[in-house]
């Protein structure tokens, strides 16, 4: 598995910009340019604010990209 880092510091969530992520060209010229991987896939997180019913609630928001299923049944 291959990270970036994480976006926190001592406990403390940074700021979105404060660090630098991959992007998905990233990961597909991972593939293309070592020998031996088998399979990339692209993994996203955030935190955000969703309101409902005139609520508000804090969720984790997730997401990966098309090659994830593929890769977990294989």
């Amino acid at each position: 598995m291959v990270c970036t880092g994480s976006p926190k510091r001592g406990g403390i969530s940074t700021e979105t910009e404060s660090y630098m992520g991959f992007k998905i060209e990233d990961i597909y010229d991972l593939k293309r340019n070592i020998a031996g991987i088998k399979a990339v896939v692209g993994y996203a997180t955030g935190r955000s604010q969703v309101v409902a019913d005139g609520r508000n609630y804090n969720t984790i928001l997730e997401g990966v990209s098309p090659e994830f299923l593929q890769t977990m049944l294989s």
